[in-house]
């Protein structure tokens, strides 16, 4: 089943960040970026708001968590982003479709 996701009411948005896959092609191991920022987009694409995900949003090793208020229904798209240590920076992109009103 589709979670409904109903504009004014808090989101839990989880992010997973993980190292390099290991050469066997397994998932890298969990890794804790330097800098996490959770970023939102409307439906062209355009930044709506940047957070930068402090240590209250580590939920444990490499998951972190955020809780996000979307105003309106419509389409839009998130990115978690990880800057980590020697390394390329980590990014995940979602679309999320806010698809009624509290009262609908």
């Amino acid at each position: 089943m589709r979670n409904k996701f109903i504009a004014g009411e808090a989101i839990r948005i989880d992010g997973i960040f993980r190292d390099f896959p290991k050469p066997d092609g397994s998932q890298g191991d969990l890794v804790d970026p330097v800098i996490i920022k959770f970023i939102t987009y409307d439906s062209y694409w355009k930044k709506m708001e940047e957070v930068i995900v402090g240590p209250s949003g580590r939920v444990s090793l490499g998951h972190y968590r955020v809780f996000y208020v979307f105003d309106k229904k419509g389409v839009y798209y998130y990115e978690w982003l990880g800057e980590c240590a020697d390394s390329l920076p980590a990014v995940e992109r979602k679309k999320i479709v806010i698809s009624q009103y509290r009262n609908e």
